[in-house]
């Protein structure tokens, strides 16, 4: 083999390092706190990104439609609506909250209110690994407190694994 070709493989195979090393700074994860809180902002600030406004519109598009097209509609708009929430969450923990339909229920009852999430704390984990959690919002200048609990998963790729408001 020449000297040529072995200089020729060597400056690949270093190029190839630093482009995969480059590729794990370009992802970048979330700390278990700015997961948490990164989550609870979006759940708890109705109509975040107008997420319940465009499940509206789809839905009253839907129903428009004839009933095989508005079923297949109305389930893209549920699943539409769930999207900010999927880099989030584990698989488990977005089909209990689509099962529940807490977001939902949420941007319902505060669908004419102004809400600013003012406060997030999340406690650290119990012996289950379990995260007590508290958050508080300005709706229409008054404030409402809530809590519930959550679960963080391990490595690298951190995401709520279980939620339950209280």
């Amino acid at each position: 083999m020449s000297l040529r070709k072995i200089v020729w493989f060597a400056l690949c195979f270093m190029l190839c390092l630093s482009l995969a090393a480059c590729d794990k700074e370009v992802v970048s994860t979330r700390t278990a706190e700015e997961t948490a809180e990164e989550f609870l902002r979006l759940y708890y600030s109705a109509d975040a990104g107008d997420r319940y406004q465009n499940y509206l519109m789809e839905i009253d598009s839907a129903l428009s439609d004839d009933a095989g097209q508005a079923a297949e509609k109305s389930a893209a708009a549920f699943e539409n609506y769930y999207e900010d929430f999927v880099p989030l969450v584990s698989d488990k923990c977005l089909q209990g909250m689509q099962t529940n339909r807490w977001p939902l229920s949420y941007d319902q009852y505060y669908q004419d209110v102004t809400v600013e999430v003012v406060d997030v704390s999340v406690a650290q984990p119990d012996k289950n690994g379990r995260q007590d959690y508290s958050v508080t919002v300005s709706a229409d200048g008054k404030e409402q407190k809530y809590s519930g609990e959550i679960e963080l998963s391990d490595g690298e790729n951190i995401v709520i694994t279980y939620f339950w408001p209280m």
